[in-house]
């Protein structure tokens, strides 16, 4: 009873709030008018009504059991009529469904046209054993050293040929004036052997107390030992006025020609032959020494 009471209050306020709107509405659109006249008509009626239906309707929500609403319906709209749902979101639940299967199709026809592969990388896995044990060697010997050595006959044939032996010539000048000994001058030694010069010998003049001198390379005329003549061996005046000439060093590099015997590598391998058999017989009966009957 106490809810229904409190229901038609609320009605009752409605109506009121509602009718109230309802007047100011109207004047403040209508503009004031003469109050009509009376028809004196017979029979005739104002007849001016206006309809306005309301429709309270009650609703209970899920979460509040004691919510009221109080639903009015304008004109022209007949209660009571089912409003008509929008499908947009039933269609947009149906296009995922059927793209999420595409998709599926599409990715499993890649995987059949594209499997997919793998790369396996083998690394060789390297491990160092080491072994230790012990060996038994034996006895240690004495060193031995043994020397052995023959002579042979040398096989081979050489031969030298005969070489002018060379030194040099020393020219002195008296004169005040410069003088030229031309090359290809001979000289006569204390022991007989001639040499001769090997280029032109340009004299200065002298300033006394000092000659004037000039050394020049020169060679023996006859080849052989004999022409290592020792030094000073040539001191004597030549060529021309004032003019001395003199060997201030030996003379080296003469030899006779001779024939003599060579040693070829075939004697040395036949020498080393047999000295290595001979060895060999030494050394091993030397080891055997050193052992004692039980380690023989």
């Amino acid at each position: 009873m106490q809810q229904q009471h409190e229901l038609n209050g609320d009605i009752e306020q409605f109506l009121q709030r509602l009718n109230g709107q309802e007047n100011t509405e109207q004047e403040a659109d209508i503009p004031q008018e003469e109050p009509p006249q009376p028809n004196t008509q017979p029979g005739a009626e104002e007849d001016i009504q206006e309809t306005i239906h309301v429709y309270f309707v009650r609703e209970e929500a899920a979460a509040q059991k004691d919510v009221r609403v109080l639903e009015s319906t304008p004109p022209g709209r007949h209660p009571g009529r089912p409003q008509r749902k929008s499908d947009l979101p039933a269609y947009t639940t149906i296009i995922f469904f059927i793209f999420l299967i595409l998709s599926c199709l599409a990715f499993q026809l890649y995987l059949v046209f594209t499997p997919p592969t793998a790369t396996v990388t083998l690394v060789p896995r390297s491990q160092t054993v080491t072994l230790t044990g012990t060996l038994q060697i034996g006895r240690l010997l004495n060193p031995l050293t043994l020397s052995q050595s023959q002579t042979v006959a040398a096989t081979g044939k050489g031969h030298q040929s005969a070489k002018s032996a060379t030194g040099v010539i020393t020219f002195y000048n008296g004169l005040f004036t410069s003088q030229t000994i031309a090359q290809g001058t001979i000289l006569t030694g204390a022991d007989g052997v001639q040499v001769v010069t090997d280029q032109d010998a340009l004299l200065p003049a002298a300033t006394p107390p000092l000659f004037g001198q000039a050394a020049v390379s020169a060679h023996a005329i006859n080849p052989g030992k004999k022409g290592n003549i020792p030094v000073y061996d040539i001191h004597q005046a030549c060529c021309s006025n004032a003019v001395l000439a003199k060997n201030t060093i030996r003379f080296t590099g003469g030899q006779d020609a001779r024939d003599f015997s060579t040693v070829r590598q075939q004697d040395i391998h036949t020498a080393a032959a047999q000295l290595i058999s001979t060895l060999n017989r030494s050394m091993h009966g030397a080891l055997l020494g050193q052992l004692t009957p039980q380690e023989q």
